[in-house]
């Protein structure tokens, strides 16, 4: 599997959407972060799975499972992906770029 790498941007998106979810119920936030790991082992599998984000093709977006969030990340080499962002679907498409 690849190396997976989680720019400042996203990691702040995770905090973010963490302490939301905590602030609903303390075991939301455990599960959103279940469900973000799940979805990152998968794009660590298989990231050429997921779709090319139309707006910029050196992006692909990989949803979550469970909760209204996108991942998206950038295959740097044969060996490595840098996620850039974990974004709500309903934010304002592409605020990270």
């Amino acid at each position: 599997m690849r190396a997976l790498r989680i720019l400042r941007s996203a990691s702040e998106d995770i905090a973010s959407a963490v302490r939301h979810y905590d602030t609903r119920d303390p075991e939301l936030g455990d599960a959103f972060l279940e469900d973000l790991n799940d979805t990152l082992e998968r794009v660590r599998a298989l990231p050429k799975s997921f779709a090319i984000w139309p707006a910029d093709p050196r992006f692909r977006g990989a949803p979550t499972k469970r909760f209204p969030y996108v991942v998206f990340f950038r295959e740097l080499d044969e060996t490595s992906i840098e996620v850039v962002a974990v974004a709500h679907t309903r934010r304002r498409p592409g605020y990270w770029r």
